[in-house]
């Protein structure tokens, strides 16, 4: 399963801001917002390679609405 698809099991709505933390062995993607029950959550998903965290951001911003 990708960061993507793991983020989106999680997060229904999301926060305006996500954070990315790079590690020697690769990167953790950190995204707030609220599941399906509208309960807050925080989905944290580590990456191996630039191209994951990338599909992963391309697909945060434009398949996850904004929590509002």
């Amino acid at each position: 399963m990708s960061a993507l698809e793991t983020i989106k099991d999680k997060i229904s709505k999301r926060d305006e801001d996500f954070r990315i933390y790079t590690y020697d062995n690769g990167y953790l993607i950190e995204v707030g917002g609220r599941d399906d029950e509208g309960e807050w959550v925080t989905a944290k998903v580590f990456a191996t390679s630039i191209e994951e965290v990338k599909d992963a951001v391309d697909g945060i911003l434009t398949d996850i609405p904004v929590n509002s």
